[in-house]
């Protein structure tokens, strides 16, 4: 909701955009007279307080990448995964994103009668 909100506000031109950037930084890049995305500002100004409103965890917009790739590969084929990521290689997707969710390892493992046994 708040993202919307946030969205409606900048196409209405109350707070700079450019292209799909949700969080463009609020100056063009120098010598150019495009938004484009700060990082740093984007953290400071938006992800750091949305995350201290939800959690105490240390947890940053990288490794909600590395999550979002897990995810997405465990509903979709992990060649559009990799395009999707920007990833030139579907190997690098495996290799540098794509971490085991531990509920959906036990799941599976359970199916294969594979679960912990006490």
């Amino acid at each position: 909701m708040k993202l919307r909100a946030y969205r409606s506000i900048q196409l209405h031109g109350d707070v700079p955009h450019y292209d799909g950037w949700l969080f463009p930084s609020r100056r063009p890049a120098e010598g150019e007279k495009k938004y484009v995305i700060d990082q740093r500002a984007f953290v400071h100004r938006h992800f750091e307080p949305a995350r201290r409103s939800v959690t105490k965890e240390h947890i940053t917009p990288h490794m909600l990448r590395h999550t979002w790739c897990s995810l997405a590969v465990a509903r979709y084929p992990v060649a559009y995964v990799s395009k999707w990521a920007g990833h030139s290689d579907v190997s690098f997707t495996y290799r540098t994103n794509v971490q085991a969710i531990a509920s959906e390892e036990s799941r599976l493992a359970n199916n294969f009668g594979l679960g912990r046994r006490r």
